[in-house]
């Protein structure tokens, strides 16, 4: 069976929960718009509770856009009710998660296997 993809051009991140985790406004169209949970897909960050955790989640917050408007492509439901697995793209164009793994801020994943960690702390 085919995978159903979703694309939102002009999603605005509400906020980012963790280092591969955060909420955008998903905009509908006639100017219906839905919050939703989105963890990064193929990708994994260090959790909150660990040694490296908050500095995850503030990159992320940097890296985003002052205005918070970025392309979402949902690409699936994630394992954990409530969320979707999301790629999104920087107004610049730039893969997030690419960018994430580039700057050794999440390593890369695909949800399968044991869940692999960015060393802490960061290497460059």
């Amino acid at each position: 069976m085919p995978m159903t993809v979703w694309t939102y051009p002009r999603a605005t991140v509400a906020y980012v929960h963790d280092g591969d985790t955060l909420a955008a406004d998903l905009d509908l169209g006639f100017s219906l718009k839905l919050r939703q949970l989105l963890r990064l897909d193929g990708c994994n960050a260090i959790e909150l509770s660990q040694p490296g955790g908050l500095e995850a989640r503030t990159n992320l917050t940097l890296l985003l856009p002052a205005d918070g408007i970025v392309a979402v492509r949902v690409v699936g439901l994630d394992k954990y009710a409530g969320r979707c697995d999301a790629q999104v793209a920087l107004p610049d164009g730039r893969d997030l998660v690419t960018t994430l793994i580039a700057g050794q801020w999440a390593v890369p994943w695909n949800g399968l296997g044991p869940k692999p960690t960015p060393n802490w702390p960061r290497t460059i």
